[in-house]
């Protein structure tokens, strides 16, 4: 019972984890879409 609660917890954290990764990819790429708008605009 204790190691399942424990690998459901670890399961989360890994989720979580993945979560935070694809949030920081996103918003370099929109950083980086955003930059370009802003050049092609100058």
């Amino acid at each position: 019972m204790i190691k399942l609660t424990y690998y459901s917890m670890l399961k989360i954290t890994i989720i979580k984890h993945n979560l935070h990764e694809m949030t920081i990819t996103l918003s370099e790429e929109l950083k980086t879409l955003l930059w370009k708008q802003l050049k092609l605009k100058i």
